[in-house]
Formats: structure tokens, C-alpha cells, sequence
């Protein structure tokens, strides 16, 4: 009797480990399926904020890759002044921070993507410890950046040198500005193949875009850009609010190159030089909001702003301030804007770090009630 109910017991049992082989062999075959193209490429990255993040998951679902996050193994401080400092401290003193991540072999990658907000014009120093951690010699090496302020040319010179070291090979670099460019992207690299069916499908429903004309609207959204970012940002305002739109320029250009217009940048701010505006913005008196739009430079608004508030009176005036970057919160420019506007008496709104996400965009200007 007692052998029956084992015997019982043990078909039963051989039964549930059947079944429960057959579901793992099938999911283990689906994982292999969605790796077949990852099997040899792999994603580093380290993101402060949350943005480099995003990118290195986008690039992982475009090209199947694995993706491995770096932490430092004492954490940056949360405030980000403090963090900040920190980051300073270590680029002056060339401090490669320990890593706290347990790092794999890398031996079967060929092709690994490397991603880091771009701070002070450079890769953080714990991109520094990746390489003294791993050789990658050898090895196809693709890095991307996060910055609104920083081109990808700013951190390649680094980049260059590490990879040489290594006796790597460097592609070109990509700094993310939105899902579509980072796919052009990756085709450009032959990371994935172009859809061509998509490419018609987004032919045939493009819409030209459309800039309304000047209306009687009590608002207006006043910015000043550089890269583009800051002028998607504004016109996506302009578009929601249905105000009146001013493009700010220097009445001497800035260089159209990255590090030109850095260097200037750069000097304008350490001697206080406001460079003088180009043209004059109609009908001024008219407007009660006035969205301020820029992107941040060096934790702070460009020095065309402070010409803005010195050539216009802001008295009376509601001020809505919005910035572009990937790495610098807008908390860094309040402070500016409020001593800014505190000669007018005029009112200063919570400002916004546009992303590129117009869910968001839209979320803050309901919550201003200005939509």
C-alpha cells in the first residue's frame, strides 16, 4: 500500500517537473530569441538624475542589448549644489571614485555603449573608473551623453584618450535630444536596420509644422536658444497657450560651433558682459505673462537674459520661467530669475526643465493654471 501511494506520488511529482521544464525551456528559448541581437553588445552607463537612465533603456529596447547601471560606491549627495561640488572636486583632482556595482566579464562583447550626463563639458570621473576597472581592448566603444547644454564633441577629446589607451575603436558619439534622432542614429552606426515600412508610414502622415500668427494675446514667450531645444520647448508653450512668440539673439552672433559659443558663454558670465539683444520685441506694454525660456549654462541663465530684463520693464508682469537641460534642474536658475525680476516688483512662477516631454510640459502649466 505504501509503495502504490509512493509510486502514486512519484508519477505526480515527475509530472509537475515536466510541465514546469517544458514552460522554462519555452521561456528560456524567448530569451534567447530576444537576445539574438544583443548577444554581443552591452550597455554601461552611469546616470545621476534619471535621464541618462531613460536613454540607455531606449537604446536597449532599439538594439536587444544588455544594459549594466554604474553606481559609485559612496553615493553622491542628493541636494544638488552639494553634488555639484563634489563632482568639481573630483575633475580638479582627477579622483576616479570607486564603483559600487559588481561588474561582469565583458569578455563576449564586441560593441559596448557607453552613457553618462555630460558634466562641466566632460564625462564624469566614474567613467574614468570604468576604465581602470575593465580593458577594452579591442572592443567597438559607442558613448552618449545627456545635455542640454553640451554637445557630444565636448566629451569625445576624453573619450578619445580612454579608448586609445585601452587600444579600443570609438564610433561617433550621439548626445540624446529624442527618440527619432537616437534611431537615426543607431541606423548611422549600423547598430539596427532601417524600417523602411515605417519610413514610409511616417512620409505619408507628417504634417508640416505651423507657426500661428501674432494675435491680440496677453502673453508671450520670450527665449533664447542655441542648440533648438529651448525653441521645441517654446513653441510647444506658444502652441498650449496661445501666446505671441519672440526669438532672442545676440546682435553679434554667437559661433554656430559648440565650443565657440561655449568659450563666449563662458567669458560673459565670469566678467558679467549682458551682450546686446538683436531687434526690439513689439508692443511690449501689452503683455501681462511673459514666459522666459533658456537653456542653462553653467547652473545658470545665459547673460542675453540678464540684457532682457535690462532693456524691458518687467513691472506688473507675471514671469513664467522655463530652461532646457538634461542635467542642470531649474531650482539651479530660480535664484537668477528672482533677482531678476525683484527691481520690477513683478511676480515669478515655479519654473520648468523641459526634457522633451510635452505630457509633462502640459501638466506644469495646468498646475500654474495657465491652461
Amino acid at each position: 500500500m505504501k509503495y502504490k501511494a509512493f509510486k502514486k506520488f512519484l508519477v505526480a511529482g515527475l509530472g509537475v517537473l515536466a510541465v514546469a521544464s517544458l514552460f522554462s525551456f519555452i521561456k528560456t528559448n524567448q530569451q534567447v530569441e530576444a537576445a539574438k541581437k544583443s548577444s554581443s553588445s552591452l550597455i554601461i552607463y552611469f546616470s545621476k538624475t534619471g535621464n541618462t537612465k531613460r536613454v540607455a533603456q531606449r537604446i536597449q529596447k532599439e538594439t536587444g542589448a544588455k544594459i549594466l547601471r554604474i553606481t559609485p560606491k559612496k553615493a553622491y549627495p542628493n541636494d544638488y549644489d552639494a553634488t555639484t561640488r563634489v563632482a568639481q572636486d573630483q575633475i580638479r583632482k582627477n579622483i576616479h571614485p570607486a564603483i559600487k556595482t559588481k561588474l561582469p566579464s565583458i569578455k563576449k562583447y564586441k560593441h559596448i555603449y557607453i552613457g553618462f550626463p555630460t558634466w562641466w563639458m566632460q564625462p564624469p570621473m566614474i567613467i574614468h573608473t570604468l576604465f581602470d576597472r575593465y580593458n577594452f581592448r579591442g572592443k567597438t566603444i559607442t558613448p552618449f551623453t545627456t545635455s542640454a547644454e553640451s554637445s557630444i564633441s565636448s566629451s569625445m577629446p576624453v573619450m578619445r584618450r580612454l579608448a586609445k589607451h585601452d587600444k579600443a575603436k570609438l564610433t561617433k558619439g550621439y548626445r540624446y535630444t529624442s527618440n527619432s534622432s537616437l534611431h537615426g542614429f543607431l541606423i548611422s552606426i549600423g547598430a539596427i536596420k532601417r524600417n523602411r515600412k515605417a519610413k514610409i508610414n511616417k512620409k505619408k502622415n507628417t504634417n508640416p509644422a505651423t507657426t500661428p500668427r501674432p494675435t491680440n494675446s496677453k502673453s508671450l514667450v520670450v527665449y533664447f536658444s542655441m542648440s533648438g531645444q529651448t525653441q521645441k520647448a517654446a513653441q510647444e508653450i506658444q502652441r498650449l497657450t496661445n501666446s505671441n512668440i519672440f526669438r532672442i539673439q545676440a546682435a553679434n552672433p554667437y559661433p554656430s560651433d559648440y565650443d565657440g559659443y561655449a568659450r563666449r558663454g563662458d567669458n560673459e558670465r565670469r566678467n558679467n558682459i549682458h551682450p546686446a539683444i538683436q531687434g526690439t520685441i513689439p508692443n511690449w506694454n501689452r503683455y501681462s505673462t511673459v514666459y522666459v525660456g533658456f537653456p542653462t549654462w553653467w547652473q545658470q541663465p545665459p547673460m542675453i537674459i540678464h540684457t532682457l530684463f535690462d532693456q524691458y520693464n518687467f513691472r506688473g508682469k507675471i514671469i513664467v520661467p522655463f530652461t532646457t537641460s538634461m542635467s542642470t534642474p531649474m531650482s539651479a536658475s530660480m535664484p537668477y530669475m528672482r533677482q531678476l525680476a525683484q527691481p520690477y516688483n513683478a511676480t515669478v512662477l515655479n519654473g520648468f526643465r523641459y526634457t522633451g516631454n510635452n505630457t509633462a510640459l502640459r501638466s506644469w502649466l495646468q498646475n500654474l493654471d495657465l491652461i
